[in-house]
């Protein structure tokens, strides 16, 4: 599915993918969760295997403790606020964005 972006306010709706959400807690009450979603397919070159098309995802505090559940291949939606991520954009010379989670709904 096609997210929908207004500056820099975002919502994908797609599936968890690689592997399951990884949580952190780091101090200070402080809680993070990640996890990378596939929200949309290309295709393949040459007629070949379709390839995905991903964000990595964040989510922090109480958005952290319902994202740590989630797991490859469940169905979300994801709304929050891209903020570009500059060390990997100038690692692989293109611009990557993650998207900062203020709101995520397992679907079902």
């Amino acid at each position: 599915m096609t997210p929908i972006v207004k500056g820099t306010t975002a919502v994908f709706w797609g599936r968890v993918s690689g592997k399951d959400a990884t949580y952190k807690e780091l101090g200070n009450n402080r809680r993070v969760a990640n996890f990378s979603l596939q929200y949309d397919s290309l295709p393949g070159e040459d007629g070949g295997r379709r390839k995905g098309v991903y964000i990595n995802c964040s989510a922090w505090g109480e958005v952290a403790d319902f994202a740590q559940n989630l797991e490859r291949g469940d169905t979300v939606l994801c709304a929050g606020y891209l903020v570009k991520d500059d060390y990997r954009s100038h690692k692989e010379n293109t611009d990557i964005y993650q998207l900062t989670c203020d709101f995520i709904s397992v679907m079902h």
